[in-house]
């Protein structure tokens, strides 16, 4: 297989029926990207519109292990971006992340050993809320 085109997820929730369900619901978030680690693939979910209901639709393009560089490089053509996703070193992608992986807390720690390095900090609109099902 050198590429696959699915839908991240095969619905969408609004926060009231997450939080409702929580481990149930977000196990059905992940029908159709749960395979990607278990089978040792890459992938990278890009946004693909609204559904008729207002909510947002997406698909993830899958390949092979270690193809990220690839795929980014697809998802960034399906998007028609002109500036590249990538950071331009070698090997390096940029990568976001929350939670207990930011600067100063306590699994920051797991990607600076890796030799990652911070590229900018950014604010989410007052209003968002980072909801987990599980914890740390």
């Amino acid at each position: 297989m050198d590429l696959l085109v699915l839908p991240t997820t095969g619905t969408i929730y609004t926060h009231d029926q997450v939080a409702s369900d929580p481990v149930k619901l977000n196990t059905n978030l992940g029908y159709y990207t749960n395979f990607v680690n278990l089978l040792d693939l890459a992938a990278v979910a890009a946004p693909a519109g609204f559904r008729s209901n207002g909510l947002p639709f997406g698909i993830s393009f899958i390949g092979p292990a270690f193809s990220d560089e690839a795929l980014l490089g697809l998802a960034h053509r399906y998007l028609g971006e002109k500036t590249p996703l990538l950071d331009k070193s070698p090997g390096c992608v940029d990568l976001a992340v929350v939670g207990a992986h930011l600067s100063g807390q306590p699994m920051n720690s797991q990607l600076t050993q890796r030799g990652a390095r911070l590229k900018k900090t950014c604010r989410t609109a007052p209003g968002y809320r980072l909801l987990c099902a599980g914890g740390y």
